[in-house]
């Protein structure tokens, strides 16, 4: 690997911002990029969509999942295209995918068996296998090395970002020919989905198929590349790439001066080193902090000789003091407080270490952030479940019930007091109606329906509310189960026939009449323990 040949201005940056050089590296080599691609996944689909065809409809969910599962290889030549792009090296898409078979070795089986489902970062690993060709234990060294510092967890959520890129492209795909095919007087994006609800059809597993490959063809080299760059940005700070091409700019600029300028800059400082004083030491030697020996260790051993060589250089300018990120001193400690306040507050923030380090680790796997929210959809699901049926916890003691508030004595103008109605109420509305009281009738038989509401069947009418607002209040109480539906059908019969005749004058025959005073006292007037 020749640094030197980098096309990519590569320097430590946010993951999100290294996510989104891949998008300019994908666009730069765009068209190869692409060509390769489609030339794997396009037989595949097409491979797919003629075993949908061919199988029966219970089992058209199997090629769905096979072009969904094998899908992590065909990255690989995504990787292979621009991993050469970015050295300098230009590829064709025929090449590419005469190179894709070799390039499958190393990591295959566990992409395709246990990683498959919940490793949504795949893509930060699977160039340590097909560019590094790591193996066994070095390669898990790797991974671990790699996905330090919520480099997996941003690989992750773009992994999640770009499922969701591709479940919005395959419906937009699948609303636009719907709108086609729908009737031209309603145009409905949804045709497709009402049609196969009312009628399994054979060729909607196809649409749906054919659908996903169109939408992951687009995406899946989006993935591939944001995750790429997002590896080369790790590596970048875990071996100092701008750092070491810092050094060999330097050392070309300064090869050009010859070697007669060397000469007298080498006599120069010599003459300087006879007069000047003795320089001082960089600082007191001391062994590293246990965190500086920790994250040097979990390096590993270099993998060949130049990186050993690489490593060491940046070791020794990191050495110094103005560059070191700790500092030594020597100086007198009292060693019996030390040892007291070590032993009083180590086991506290090791404690408080293993917590935070457990749930870091939860978090950083895809499983234990669905577990996470799952949890908390169900406990979300058990709070709205108390609070949709509080009153059914009331009646049984468990929930004391909030005081209601004063009942009103007057609703639109009408006295509700149930001490100013008549003991039967259908009976005295009958014979005003019979008198020819048509007005009185229906307005004694609309002030005891709304008494009974408010007084016998305990809902809460606001004061100064209408008709219509009672009405509204009555189908709240119907919808949180305070009020049957036997009951609202009557307060909204003889709502409806008191607004027709009080503000329309339009009045209703006896025989109306009479059914209303039949259901009012049967369904209204009766009083349950439990209502």
């Amino acid at each position: 690997m020749k640094l030197e040949h980098l096309q990519l201005d590569l320097r430590p940056r946010p993951y999100w911002q290294a996510i989104d050089l891949g998008y300019a590296l994908l666009r730069r080599n765009a068209a190869t990029t692409y060509a390769a691609w489609w030339a794997l996944w396009g037989p595949l689909a097409l491979a797919m969509l003629a075993l949908t065809a061919l199988l029966p409809l219970d089992w058209n969910w199997v090629p769905m999942m096979l072009i969904w599962w094998v899908k992590p290889l065909v990255e690989r030549i995504v990787i292979y295209v621009l991993s050469r792009a970015v050295f300098g090296e230009a590829v064709s898409w025929r090449e590419a995918v005469r190179a894709w078979p070799g390039q499958l070795s190393g990591g295959w089986f566990r992409v395709l068996t246990w990683w498959r489902p919940i490793m949504l970062g795949r893509g930060l690993y699977q160039p340590i296998w097909q560019l590094e060709g790591a193996r066994g234990a070095f390669a898990k060294q790797r991974r671990q090395a790699l996905g330090r510092r919520g480099a997996y967890g941003a690989a992750s959520w773009f992994g999640v970002v770009c499922a969701h890129f591709e479940f919005v492209i395959e419906l937009g795909l699948i609303a636009l020919l719907g709108l086609f095919i729908s009737d031209p007087g309603a145009a409905n994006p949804f045709t497709l989905f009402a049609m196969n609800a009312k009628n399994e059809n054979f060729w909607y597993p196809l649409l749906m198929l054919a659908t996903y490959a169109l939408a992951a063809g687009m995406i899946g080299p989006v993935y591939v590349a944001g995750c790429f760059t997002l590896y080369l940005n790790r590596r970048a700070e875990l071996e100092a790439w701008d750092i070491e091409l810092a050094f060999r700019r330097l050392a070309e600029r300064c090869g050009r001066f010859g070697k007669t300028l060397a000469s007298v800059l080498f006599v120069t400082v010599a003459g300087l080193c006879f007069i000047a004083p003795a320089p001082q030491a960089w600082a007191v030697e001391c062994e590293p902090p246990a965190h500086v020996a920790r994250m040097l260790k979990a390096r590993g051993e270099p993998q060949d000789a130049e990186q050993a060589r690489i490593r060491a250089q940046v070791d020794e300018i990191y050495a110094r003091e103005e560059l070191r990120s700790y500092e030594c001193k020597q100086g007198w400690v009292p060693k019996k407080k030390d040892e007291v306040a070590n032993k009083e507050t180590a086991p506290f923030w090791k404690s408080v270490f293993d917590v935070l380090s457990a749930l870091g680790d939860l978090l950083n796997s895809a499983a234990g952030l669905i577990k996470l929210l799952l949890i908390m959809a169900a406990a979300a699901l058990v709070f709205w479940l108390l609070y949709r049926y509080r009153h059914v916890l009331e009646k049984m003691g468990l929930l004391r019930k909030k005081a209601l508030p004063e009942l009103p004595q007057e609703i639109a103008g009408l006295d509700i007091r149930p001490e100013t109605l008549p003991d039967d109420v259908a009976a005295a509305v009958w014979q005003a109606w019979q008198a020819g009281e048509q007005r009185a009738a229906l307005a004694l038989l609309y002030r005891a329906s709304i008494s009974r509401l408010a007084h016998r069947h305990g809902i809460a009418l606001p004061k100064g509310a209408t008709e219509g607002e009672c009405l509204q209040t009555a189908q709240a109480a119907l919808r949180a189960m305070r009020l049957n539906e036997a009951r609202y059908r009557v307060v909204k019969s003889v709502t409806e026939v008191w607004q027709a005749a009080a503000y329309a004058d339009r009045w209703p025959d006896g025989e109306k009449v009479r059914a209303l005073c039949k259901h009012w006292q049967a369904d209204l007037d009766q009083v349950e323990a439990a209502s």
